[in-house]
């Protein structure tokens, strides 16, 4: 009885897991099939956002997403776009992280947080140090990774 009971819910839990992974590429499959009609403004930044954040969950879509998030730093940057830019570099240092390099992951994190203080955003700079202080620890570095999420709460 009780074997049974613990099949049946580990094939529930498989299903809802794959139903669940084809979901959110479906979802990501509908965002880029959004990016033709786009205009080059800050929709188009943050559709290219949207796409790449939706991506950080499949393992499979981030070389793509990354192609993304290199194309919403250049977009903000040519339409001078404070907000977008500082978000496009989050994002990117995110995939960069997803795939194991995580000196380049700090890099990216480091240029978006000095953007972020220029800006005076301090809700992103809280975030951008929570993901440095993640790339320290992945990297284990658990001293800096202590020092960044300190930061994050202040």
């Amino acid at each position: 009885m009780i074997k049974r009971l613990f099949v049946s819910l580990f094939l529930i839990a498989v299903v809802h897991n794959s139903y669940a992974q084809n979901q959110g590429k479906d979802l990501v499959d509908s965002l880029v099939a959004e990016l033709p009609k786009a205009k080059e403004d800050t929709n188009k930044v943050k559709l290219l956002i949207n796409i790449i954040s939706n991506s950080l969950a499949h393992s499979a879509l981030i070389d793509e997403a990354l192609k993304y998030a290199e194309e919403a730093e250049a977009l903000s940057e040519k339409l001078e776009w404070e907000k977008g830019l500082i978000n496009s570099k989050q994002v990117l240092g995110r995939m960069y992280w997803k795939k194991g390099n995580y000196t380049k992951a700090l890099s990216i994190h480091r240029e978006a947080l000095n953007a972020a203080q220029k800006s005076g955003d301090k809700i992103m700079m809280a975030s951008i140090c929570n993901c440095i202080g993640q790339d320290y620890g992945d990297a284990e570095e658990n001293f800096r990774t202590i020092s960044e999420r300190v930061n994050s709460l202040v």
